[in-house]
């Protein structure tokens, strides 16, 4: 074996960590471990004793929704996660570097699986200081919502107002306006054109008999042509007198038919139709308002469960810190004890 090789598989004395040492000098220095992690101990537990104790308050809020009347859909007053972001800067970011607070909000999530439940939690010195302030958010958000509702149904309440005039015109004067028009024509146009119908008939009826007779004596005037020509005359007037009122005869039966064929049936049917269609159609929309105006469809944003208090205070944790403190305590003091004999071994040298 060559010298170099002997030189790299031996170790040097002085590089070897002998366990037995470390513990030598941790029993050496135990009372100062003991006495340092005690002190360190003791502080933290009167730290954990006399520090002011905070309380915590949970609340999940759903967002308040509303039934729509011509969907039958549940519809959301506002969108969850809007919610969550502007009550955070109201409530949690405005606050951030404000010291004293008795109670403050400390978180506003929203749910993962529906971001229409939003959870809220609170710290106070006591759990009315906490609860105090959850109520807050709670308050401001059923305020603001509310006034959303209120909206929502007076928007509704003035197209109910709207219906309602639409459904009195319809009443009072486009089917009483129809009424009337059958009314006249029945009672007073017809039977006024079955009287002049008649008269004209009637008319006729003499002129062709005047007609007649006029003939007659036209032939034993055949010696006085005077007479006969002015007995001509009279026969050319009849003639004309009944063909004028045939013609009228004509045109009265023509408007009798065409009220009866025409005119009453469109009113008939426009009637109907503002009865069957229109008036209908609003009453059914009416209708529907009227249903979706209820109460039990309207519902504010509200706690879901109960506000959860705690029984104890959340912080400070008292067993953690103590824990902790002890902990590093006997670390911190393990480490001053070394360092000290690292400090004597070097006064030896």
């Amino acid at each position: 074996m060559t010298p170099e090789t002997n030189h790299c598989t031996q170790v040097a004395p002085n590089d070897v960590i002998d366990i037995r040492e470390l513990f030598a000098i941790l029993a050496k220095r135990k009372k100062l471990i003991w006495s340092v992690t005690a002190i360190i101990t003791l502080l933290a537990l009167i730290y954990a004793f006399f520090a002011t104790p905070w309380w915590q308050v949970n609340a999940t809020l759903e967002i308040g929704k509303y039934i729509d009347n011509e969907t039958g859909k549940e519809n959301y007053l506002e969108d969850g996660a809007g919610v969550a972001e502007r009550l955070k800067v109201q409530y949690i970011d405005i606050y951030k570097h404000t010291n004293g607070r008795d109670a403050k909000i400390d978180s506003i999530t929203i749910s993962k699986k529906n971001p229409q439940f939003i959870s809220i939690s609170a710290l106070g010195k006591s759990n009315n200081l906490a609860l105090t302030e959850i109520r807050k958010v709670i308050n401001t958000l059923q305020n603001r919502h509310q006034k959303i509702i209120n909206e929502i149904i007076a928007k509704k309440r003035s197209k109910l107002d709207g219906i309602d005039r639409e459904i009195l015109q319809i009443k009072q004067y486009k089917m009483t306006d129809i009424l009337d028009k059958i009314t006249y024509l029945k009672r007073v146009k017809l039977p006024a054109l079955d009287q002049k119908i008649a008269t004209v008939k009637t008319d006729i009826e003499t002129s062709k008999h005047q007609k007649d007779e006029a003939l007659k004596n036209l032939t034993s005037l055949n010696n006085d042509a005077a007479l006969a020509a002015l007995r001509l005359a009279q026969i050319q007037g009849l003639e004309y007198k009944i063909s004028e009122n045939e013609m009228q005869l004509i045109n009265l039966n023509s408007e009798k038919q065409q009220i009866i064929t025409t005119t009453l049936p469109n009113l008939k049917r426009q009637l109907e139709e503002l009865k069957n269609i229109s008036l209908t159609k609003l009453l059914e929309e009416r209708k529907l308002i009227k249903l979706s105006m209820q109460p039990h469809n309207y519902h504010n944003t509200a706690v879901v469960g109960n506000i959860i208090t705690q029984e104890h205070p959340v912080k400070p944790k008292k067993v953690l810190i103590v824990i902790i403190a002890f902990i590093t305590g006997l670390m911190l003091s393990v480490f001053l004890a070394f360092f000290l004999e690292f400090l004597q071994e070097i006064k030896r040298k």
